[in-house]
C-alpha cells in the first residue's frame, strides 16, 4: 500500500485462484508486480506480503498483459522504456514465487521503436501464442503478429519481431484479434488513414505471411 498501482490482469494458477499482476510506481518509475491467492482468498505459500517484483521501475514499464499457455504457464508480455521502447514477453511457473532475476530470460519481440502500444495475446492452435501489437518509429506506424511455439521461440516460418501487417503513416490502434484455428489469425484495428476513425481488418496465415486474397491494407 502507500504506492501508485494500476492496470490489474489476472491469470489463473491452475488450483482454484490466481496470480495478480499490476503496475506500481518505485522510486524510479512504473515496475511490474504480481502476487498469488489462493481460492480460498488467502495468499499462497511462498509468496511474500505485497507481491513480488517481475520488472523493475528502472526499466520504466508501460503496459503489460498475460495469456495462460497449454503446460499452465502464465506468458506475460510488457513494453518498458528504459533507453529504447522495447516489448518483451517471459513465462512465469505459479509454483513458487519468482527469482528477482525472472526477467533476465526474456524473449524481445521489438525494440528501438519510439512508441510501442498495448499487446494482444490469445492461444495458437498448435499449443503456442499470438501475439499483436502496434509500433511506431520514423514517422510510420505498422502493426505486428508474431506466433510462438510452445516453449516461446517464433514459430518456423515465422520472422522473429513479427510480420507486418499493416504499415501506415496514419495512427493505427491496438489490434483486437481471433485466431483463425490454423495458426494464423484475423485483427481488426482503428485506422486515421482518411478524415475520420475507420475499422479494418486483415489475415495473417499460418505460416506468417499476409493473406493475399485480402486487400493489402486491410478491408
Amino acid at each position: 500500500g502507500g504506492r501508485e498501482q494500476a492496470a490489474p490482469h489476472v491469470g489463473p494458477d491452475g488450483a482454484g485462484g490466481g496470480v495478480v499482476f499490476w503496475l506500481e510506481r518505485d522510486g524510479t518509475g512504473l515496475a511490474l508486480r504480481a502476487q498469488r491467492i489462493t481460492g480460498d482468498g488467502i495468499l499462497a505459500s511462498g509468496w511474500p506480503q505485497g507481491g513480488v517484483t517481475l520488472v523493475p521501475g528502472s526499466q520504466r514499464v508501460g503496459s503489460m498483459n498475460v495469456q495462460e499457455d497449454a503446460t499452465g504457464r502464465l506468458l506475460v508480455v510488457w513494453s518498458s522504456s528504459p533507453g529504447q521502447t522495447t516489448l518483451q514477453l517471459a513465462g512465469l511457473d505459479v509454483g513458487t514465487a519468482p527469482a528477482a532475476d525472472w526477467a533476465a530470460t526474456a524473449t524481445t519481440l521489438s525494440s528501438g521503436a519510439a512508441l510501442i502500444g498495448d499487446a494482444t495475446m490469445a492461444a495458437a492452435s498448435d499449443g503456442g501464442l499470438l501475439v499483436a501489437w502496434s509500433e511506431t518509429a520514423g514517422g510510420q506506424t505498422a502493426l505486428k503478429l508474431v506466433r510462438l511455439a510452445p516453449g516461446g521461440a517464433p514459430a518456423a516460418g515465422w520472422p522473429a519481431t513479427g510480420t507486418t501487417v499493416v504499415d501506415s503513416s496514419a495512427s493505427l490502434s491496438a489490434p483486437a484479434m481471433l485466431p483463425d484455428g490454423l495458426g494464423g489469425a484475423i485483427l481488426a484495428w482503428e485506422d486515421q488513414r482518411s478524415s475520420r476513425g475507420e475499422i479494418y481488418a486483415q489475415h495473417v496465415l499460418g505460416n506468417g505471411t499476409v493473406d493475399c486474397l485480402w486487400a493489402t491494407d486491410g478491408v
